[in-house]
């Protein structure tokens, strides 16, 4: 924090006036000198050093080079990845210039518009990393997954940092990684914005059944890239269709278990609940174009 105010104080001087204006000013600076240097050295240094300040696990395990590359990947295709937490002001700081911002928004609207999903601020472009992984782990696992290990979808420690974020790579490209997310933001503007219960459709859990009818997951991008060809008219009737399947399996979850919702999305999916209403909404599905996809996915 030193550091960086005082960078962003110097850099609104030349060096001339630098050495002018701030001859006289010291910084007290602490030099760590050690025989051996341990694997964890540079973590612990940070933790150690800053107790004043609590140091989130999660920041150790952002760090991974895997992350930078997916943020520069989803950068040229205008999107704006949050792994540190300083990303937010930097990318406001960087894209201040309405030139560099028109051509976030050009390349974004690429995928947005299939999706539906409008895209009006900066903000809008911004994806968290925690959240992201937490949407890859819904469609990967399911919602309840996504829901109950949040905590460890960043710890270096955990099996789901090891098995799961760490392979985001493997099971979805760049372009897909971004349409999964548009995906669930989607459903979670809906949500929010236009049901009547703020409950549904269940973003987590519609992006967990999309994974669920995906049974072979090396066909990931191949199912995804699909849904978005060139004059598709799949995706608007399987979100509806997904979000519907929301909407029933909560009701007739509740139903059976007498809980609320809340207590409901910390519980594991009923998988003999969910198959029995698929099979019920399948009976309802009158779309040929539809029922053709659904058959692809087997």
């Amino acid at each position: 924090q030193t550091v960086s105010s005082i960078y962003e104080v110097l850099s609104t001087y030349t060096d001339q006036q630098i050495s002018d204006e701030f001859s006289q000013v010291f910084v007290m600076v602490k030099i760590l000198l050690f025989e051996d240097i341990k694997p964890t050295f540079y973590r612990d240094i940070v933790k150690y050093t800053n107790k004043q300040n609590s140091i989130n696990e999660n920041a150790f395990g952002a760090k991974n080079e895997l992350f930078a590359n997916i943020q520069k990947g989803l950068k040229e295709r205008g999107f704006l990845l949050l792994v540190k937490p300083s990303d937010k002001n930097t990318f406001i700081s960087e894209h201040s210039s309405d030139a560099e911002t028109n051509r976030l928004f050009k390349e974004a609207n690429k995928f947005s518009a299939k999706i539906g999903v409008e895209l009006k601020s900066l903000s809008d472009l911004f994806i968290p990393l925690e959240r992201l992984l937490q949407v890859y782990l819904a469609f990967v696992k399911d919602g309840f997954y996504a829901y109950t290990k949040k905590d460890a979808v960043l710890k270096e420690r955990s099996e789901i940092y090891s098995e799961y974020s760490l392979k985001i790579n493997h099971f979805l490209s760049f372009d897909n990684i971004i349409r999964l997310w548009l995906i669930y933001l989607k459903a979670e503007r809906d949500r929010a914005e236009r049901s009547t219960d703020q409950r549904t459709p269940i973003p987590y859990y519609l992006i967990g059944f999309l994974g669920y009818f995906i049974k072979n997951k090396e066909k990931n991008n191949l199912v995804i890239e699909k849904l978005f060809e060139e004059d598709n008219k799949i995706f608007p009737l399987l979100y509806n269709y997904l979000s519907q399947l929301t909407n029933q399996y909560k009701k007739n979850y509740i139903g059976k278990y007498e809980i609320d919702y809340n207590t409901m999305i910390k519980k594991p999916i009923d998988e003999p609940l969910l198959v029995k209403q698929i099979e019920t909404a399948n009976d309802f599905i009158s779309d040929p174009d539809l029922k053709k996809f659904f058959t692809s996915l087997y």
